[in-house]
């Protein structure tokens, strides 16, 4: 993450970060000791800057997504459920959040699915035009559950899917890695590039033999894409917990 400097003297930054901080308020309405909090923001970015991380990065401003970008995966009947939300009483709130799978909405979620989306849009940018090598978006609310018609699993907008297809729409990229390393399987990701050759998307997550939420047939090893998209779908899924005593 070392900056260089180009041959007029200007810095040249290897990586790049994104991030805002209105997403600290990203958090469960109604249960205040609930793991989505605002803490799972805040401790990342108080850790990177405990060490002088974020000052050796670009930073990538933030913004919010447009309807435009959004559409890129999800349905304009999605979005329009997502913008009303912000508007809703609690209790409506509460209703609405029951026709999902782990999904909780308050008024500040619209702004910031927004947010997550548009700094991993531009992060990717960044990179995909050789401004950086690398980047890091700190981000809330994550993406990889989302699907294009579904809200799910504390995800709203699909922001990695969303970024990669923008990526080959806008400059024509037919080779893209997306490692998704995390307790549960990204579905959302699956569904959205399962038949498509041009993206290799590698999930490693715990299983359980399918007990493990979102308890998927599709998450397990022999689920590798469908028709030009076959062998580009790699499900490593973790089926034995060891704990060790010491």
């Amino acid at each position: 993450m070392e900056e260089e400097v180009d041959s007029d003297g200007q810095k040249r930054y290897r990586t790049a970060v994104s991030y805002d901080e209105h997403m600290s308020s990203h958090f469960h309405s109604w249960k205040e000791d609930f793991t989505e909090k605002p803490e799972r923001f805040t401790e990342t970015i108080k850790r990177c800057k405990k060490y002088g991380l974020l000052e050796r990065c670009k930073y990538v401003p933030s913004r919010l997504a447009t309807e435009e970008e959004m559409m890129v995966y999800h349905t304009k009947e999605l979005i329009d459920i997502l913008e009303k939300s912000q508007f809703l009483p609690l209790e409506e709130m509460r209703k609405l959040s029951r026709l999902y799978d782990y999904l909780y909405f308050h008024k500040d979620i619209y702004n910031n699915a927004r947010l997550a989306l548009g700094c991993t849009i531009d992060l990717v940018e960044q990179v995909v035009t050789g401004k950086v090598l690398n980047g890091f978006a700190i981000v809330r609310p994550p993406g990889h559950h989302a699907m294009s018609n579904e809200f799910n699993g504390y995800c709203y907008l699909n922001n990695v899917a969303t970024a990669a297809k923008l990526a080959i729409k806008n400059h024509g990229l037919k080779r893209i890695l997306i490692l998704d390393w995390d307790v549960h399987h990204g579905q959302g990701i699956q569904y959205c590039f399962y038949d498509n050759p041009n993206v290799l998307y590698i999930s490693i997550h715990k299983y359980l033999d399918g007990k493990e939420w979102p308890y998927l047939r599709e998450s397990d090893y022999d689920h590798t894409g469908e028709a030009a998209g076959v062998g580009f779908n790699v499900n490593i899924p973790l089926n034995v917990v060891s704990i060790y005593l010491i």
